[in-house]
């Protein structure tokens, strides 16, 4: 993307603004102003955006210079920076804005205060424990930082830096401005549509904004001092509502939105570029496995290479402190070592960002890109400029015939990445899609892309339920949707994805299909009762799909391998075919079956894909043609010998009658791809099997139609687990495949747990690993995402360096990985050309490296290991039998050090040790599945302070979190993809539910109580000045509140209150009545928080009345509902009883049931021990 999102809080994430995005990433020592930094630099200082500037200064008068009036494109100074995003009040005049922040203070500076206070006289040993203890007892307070705002960066193409580094004056001028234009105008555009507050109970009510506050910052070039043209617009979490209160921004509706202005910002600098400049745009590849980039043509990948010096892995350097730390000491260092010791890393490596002037900038970038072309500056800027001969496009351009044409476009790709979206999906790709077409202007941009997604969005259905209550008045937008809805949300889908998943659910009940009933007594020697019940439900059920569903390790393959030989009985040699969503996978299902397997997308080529139309063509044609040949019989036998071999290829792509279809790891095949599948099947009369696991790993396309048809239909189920050589590990996987938080204390008890500083997980992890692997055990390294891979890899081919085993040079591939002989590597493209021992080259094969040729190419042979084809290194030695040339262009493009490996690409994968890295982000599926390959064990490291790879310092310190909670977290995030229709079954049951209606009548009575009392205490006595101020503040909904309880407690209230406002005015007023209301209740009661507050409807209108009486009236029917499951639960407990009481001793079995029936009757909270239990295990 070319704009992201990273959050800013009040604390050390205002420091870190102040210190490197106000100054350009140049990090500022000491109080020098940033004004120094701007007259030394040449940067523009920051300025002002957004229409809620024009709400501020409402406060006392400006009283000293510094307090300037903040306007649209004024400068932003330390002063107001420091008031608006470290204190949250007003950055002209120091007025609170709603709620002061309070800025948490840091772990390392709480310790080093303590310090500092310790005796002078103690010895050495001492002081050491004492630090020691005060460290112990401050990582382990928990903290909740204030966030004050949100930093959007937006950065200009690579190719757009590149020639704005070495043009000419005017040239850069031009490029400059557009960039300036499009971050203003996408700015507008958030607040008018992704900008928002919530109000109420549980923030249940989304309401308009009047504009955001923000500080743009422009930056020049990257930290290793390549051309980077980019802004950090800082967009403060305070923003005031239509009534005039300031509160936070709704965050989550921002970050549904942030896709879309990443693209809608590309298009407007597009399209500025085009109408200010000459110049031609067109889509760049990027390699195979990357979205293709939208760049300026006539600038080189090679110079943008060259000024593409920036790496995010991490340092080298860092590693190496961290393990000589840890071999000093005999253990990791904790988070405030860490802290230290990346500040004397990025000291001492790291190219800290120098304030340059921006002409001393562009004379060294225009020398390093002559040097790097052989061409001058002015030779390079003529390669862009003056290539355009595109008209810019207005809307009344585009005739509905073509609008709609882009919406197919459109629909079929939001189509290929999920089964159902929001309009901020589709509107993400109508900007992608449209991209091309240079827009006259910013009005013409906008309204095409909302024409083509109001037009692709008329061929979807909506998937939200119909309304369960009316909205008007003041509870309706003005398009009639309640303010209790959240409209950006909304999900769709189109009858493409809704028929694929009805039909695959009509097969899945048909059962016209084969079946096999040639089971044998021996069969059930080799079987396990669950496999053994598997394979007779699946062989004789006579559905069209059936399912198996089985956790990690519960023995699929041995299930399938019978179910093979079963259905080969009945129909004989050759009726059985695997298929499986990637290349390796359908390897491993070949080795589990012995037969043949394929991947789905080659099928699907080579029966509906093209393949299989240019095959039919060619079929028809030289049938045709026959005929023409006449007695020509040499003519005729070539025909006729192309036509057998033709056919024969055909036939090997056909389904025939009788035969079972069995498609591995099916969570992970596409709605559409199974859909396709099962009709050829269904035409064929066939059968096909769907094997996976739905709590595992899902589609990276439109999916979720496995679980879809495993909530349906149930499908046969495997049970026990075998592949965990303890018992306990067994059965704990099951509930951590269920998201049950209270198994994380199992694996804690059991060692199999740490946490720390990103960097010393990253130690301990490889550490763990490096040993296991010197001991010849089949491990797996696992991290959740490329980047931590990229650096795990880079680590273990440096140590492999030193040791001797691998080549100090070799190739480096387009991502600046170096490749040597010696190094494990994992091809990750299939390549039907380059012929193995197994067949080709396939996506996942892992292979060691023999040689490298001088023009780049790698010499391989197939890594002797059973993980060969998964992408992960295993045990040493490689199959010397035949070795496979891999060419430059592939090398470079395809080939990636095998050392770890991500958890998606693990699945599948079973060894006898894991080692899994793990940060807050990760889904309970990606975590189920890493924590699922061990079979001797699985340990988690967990990273509590995730590094930012683009700073030398962490942003925010004292927000890292406990290690159970992230954990927590993870467990109770699914990533799993719904399919469209149980997102209609979802949204339904959601509407309705006490979740969503129990706070509406919370916020509906906590209106009335501000309608009420808003006219009560002007009646009291208070002026309407401080009435108003009153109901803005922070503190209304507790004093209303206070005063309802107050009604409830006294007969005279209208006097209580009198004396409760009598001289109450000024700043402090609404804090002052809080106070005096809070203390009056408890002069009542002993515990005034245990008293409810008493609901009223007076100073509600029609509107309120109406919609509170239907919302109470779906909540008397949840009250009727709950009471009758109640009873049956009753029921169900003495029946338990009585049983037990009649058997005597219950049985394990009975105690199973008898928890289960307890949790599921009555769920409870699960019990934290306390932190100092889990200090060592969880670095607390």
């Amino acid at each position: 993307m070319v704009m992201t999102l990273h959050r800013l809080t009040a604390g050390a994430g205002y420091r870190y603004l102040l210190r490197h995005i106000a100054t350009g990433d140049c990090e500022r020592h000491g109080p020098s102003p940033m004004a120094a930094y701007y007259a030394a630099s040449g940067n523009p200082p920051g300025r002002w955006l957004g229409r809620g500037l024009a709400a501020l200064g409402g406060g006392p008068a400006p009283s000293t210079p510094q307090d300037a009036a903040v306007r649209p494109g004024t400068v932003v100074t330390e002063v107001a920076m420091a008031r608006l995003y470290s204190r949250g009040l007003d950055p002209s005049t120091g007025a609170p804005l709603g709620r002061r922040y309070t800025p948490a203070t840091s772990p390392a500076d709480r310790v080093a205060a303590q310090v500092r206070a310790l005796p002078g006289d103690l010895t050495a040993e001492a002081r050491q424990r004492a630090v020691d203890a005060i460290t112990k007892v401050e990582l382990a307070k928990e903290t909740s930082p204030c966030i004050a705002g949100f930093d959007l960066t937006f950065t200009v193409m690579k190719s757009v830096s590149t020639l704005w580094a070495v043009a000419d004056g005017t040239t850069q001028a031009a490029v400059y401005a557009a960039h300036r234009r499009a971050v203003g105008v996408s700015l507008q555009f958030l607040e008018d549509r992704a900008l928002f507050t919530r109000t109420g109970a549980a923030g249940c009510r989304q309401e308009p904004i009047g504009g955001a506050v923000a500080a743009a910052f422009d930056h020049w070039d990257s930290r290793a001092g390549d051309p980077n043209l980019h802004t950090h617009l800082v967009v403060a979490n305070k923003v005031q509502g239509l009534d005039g209160a300031w509160r936070s921004l709704d965050s989550r509706a921002l970050h549904h939105a942030v896709v879309t202005i990443s693209e809608l910002y590309e298009a407007l600098l597009v399209d500025e570029l085009a109408r200010s400049l000459p110049v031609r745009w067109n889509w760049r590849s990027r390699g195979p496995r990357r979205t293709p980039a939208f760049e300026l043509d006539g600038v080189t990948d090679e110079l943008m290479a060259a000024f593409s010096q920036r790496s995010t892995q991490i340092d080298a350097a860092m590693t190496t402190e961290v393990a000589d730390f840890a071999a000093t000491h005999g253990r990791a260092p904790n988070r405030i070592e860490i802290l230290r010791l990346r500040q004397q890393v990025a000291r001492a490596t790291r190219p800290a960002k120098k304030v340059r002037a921006l002409g001393r900038l562009v004379e060294r970038w225009r020398r390093r890109a002559s040097e790097v072309t052989g061409e001058t500056p002015e030779q390079l800027t003529s390669r862009v400029i003056g290539a355009s001969s595109a008209r810019p496009v207005r809307r009344s351009d585009l005739a509905p015939p073509v609008v709609d044409v882009l919406a197919t476009h459109v629909l079929n790709g939001v189509r290929e990445r999920r089964a159902t979206w929001t309009r901020w999906n589709v509107m993400a790709e109508a900007l992608r899609v449209t991209k091309p077409l240079i827009s006259a202007s910013v009005e013409d941009r906008l309204r095409i892309v909302d024409d083509v997604c109001d037009a692709a969005l008329r061929r979807c259905v909506s998937l939200e339920a119909a309304p369960a209550f009316p909205s008007s008045g003041r509870y309706a937008r003005q398009d009639g949707s309640s303010v209790f809805e959240r409209p950006g949300e909304h999900t769709y889908t189109d009858m493409v994805i809704l028929d694929a998943e009805h039909a695959l659910l009509a097969a899945a009940a048909d059962t016209s299909a084969p079946t096999s009933r040639m089971m044998r007594v021996d069969d059930a020697l080799e079987l396990a009762s669950d496999q053994l019940a598997a394979v007779a439900s699946i062989s004789s059920s006579g559905r069209l799909v059936d399912v198996l569903v089985g956790p990690a390790g519960s023995g699929k393959t041995t299930a399938l391998a019978a179910l093979r030989h079963v259905w080969e009985r009945q129909h004989g040699h050759g009726s059985v075919i695997g298929l499986a969503p990637s290349a390796s996978a359908a390897a491993n299902l070949a080795g589990a079956l012995g037969i043949a397997c394929e991947n789905t997308a080659k099928w699907r080529h080579e029966t509906t894909g093209l393949g299989g139309e240019q095959r039919r063509a060619v079929i028809q044609r030289l049938i045709d043609g026959r005929s023409a040949i006449g007695g020509d019989i040499r003519r005729l036998r070539l025909v006729d010998t192309a036509l057998m071999s033709l056919t024969r290829e055909a036939r090997r792509w056909q389904i025939s009658d009788g035969q079972l279809v069995i498609v591995d790891e099916a969570s992970l095949a596409g709605t559409l791809m199974l859909r396709e599948l099962v009709d050829q099947v269904a035409r064929a009369r066939g059968k096909v099997l769907l094997v996976g696991d739905h709590q595992q790993l899902s589609a990276v396309d439109a999916g979720g139609a496995f679980g879809l048809i495993v909530d349906t239909t149930g499908g046969a189920q495997l049970r026990t687990l075998w592949r965990f050589a303890e018992e306990w590990e067994a059965r704990a996987t099951i509930r951590l495949r269920a998201g049950d938080a209270r198994v994380l204390d199992e694996y804690e008890d059991a060692g199999r747990l740490r946490a720390g500083p990103a960097e010393s997980m990253l130690e301990e992890a490889y550490a763990a690993w490096s040993a296991d692997v010197a001991s010849g055990a089949t491990t797996i390294l696992l991290a959740p995402d490329a980047a931590t891979v990229a650096a795990l890899n880079t680590r273990a081919h440096n140590d492999r360096v030193q040791e001797g085993l691998v080549a100090r040079d070799g190739v480096t591939t387009k991502s600046g990985t170096m490749i040597c002989v010696g190094d494990r590597v994992v091809t990750r493209l299939n390549d039907r050309g380059l012929r193995a021992a197994h067949g080709h080259v396939r996506n996942g094969d892992l292979w060691d490296v023999k040689a490298v040729g001088a023009d780049g190419h790698l010499v391989v042979v197939a890594a002797r290991t059973a993980l060969a084809r998964r992408g992960v290194v295993g045990t040493a030695g490689s199959d010397e039998a035949r070795s496979v040339t891999l060419p430059a262009e592939y090398a470079t493009d395809n080939v990636d050090l095998a050392y770890a490996t991500t958890t998606h690409r693990a699945q599948g994968i079973t060894v006898d040790l894991a080692h899994v890295l793990v940060h807050p982000g990760m889904t309970r599926e990606n975590l189920y599945v890493a924590m699922t390959r061990g079979r001797r064990s699985n340990r988690l490291y967990i990273s509590v302070d995730p590094v930012n790879p683009e700073c030398d310092e962490l942003p925010d310190p004292h927000a890292a979190g406990d290690a159970h909670e992230i954990l927590e977290c993870i467990l109770a995030t699914s990533g799993a993809e719904r399919s469209a229709t149980a997102t209609i079954a979802l949204r339904e049951a959601e509407s309705t539910s006490v979740r969503r209606l129990e706070p509406i009548i919370r916020t509906i009575y906590a209106d009335a109580a501000r309608a009420r009392w808003t006219e009560r205490l002007h009646a009291c006595g208070l002026n309407a000045t401080s009435v108003r101020d009153i109901a803005a503040s922070p503190e209304s909904g507790g004093i209303f509140i206070a005063l309802d309880r107050i009604t409830a407690l006294t007969s005279r209230p209208t006097g209580v209150v009198r004396g409760l406002v009598n001289g109450i005015h000024g700043p402090d007023a609404s804090m002052r009545l809080l106070a005096r209301a809070r203390a009056w209740i408890e002069r009542v009661v002993e515990e005034q928080d245990a008293t409810p507050a008493p609901r009223f409807r007076v100073g509600l209108d029609a509107d309120g009345i109406e919609i509170l009486e239907r919302v109470e009236g779906l909540m008397a029917e949840h009250d009727a509902t709950r009471r009758t499951a109640d009873g049956v639960n009753d029921e169900s407990w003495r029946g338990l009883c009585a049983e037990a009481a009649e058997s005597g001793t219950p049985d394990e079995g009975w105690s199973t049931t008898l928890e289960l029936h307890i949790n599921a009757a009555s769920p409870a909270k699960a019990v934290r021990r306390p932190a100092v239990a889990r200090s060592n295990a969880m670095g607390r």
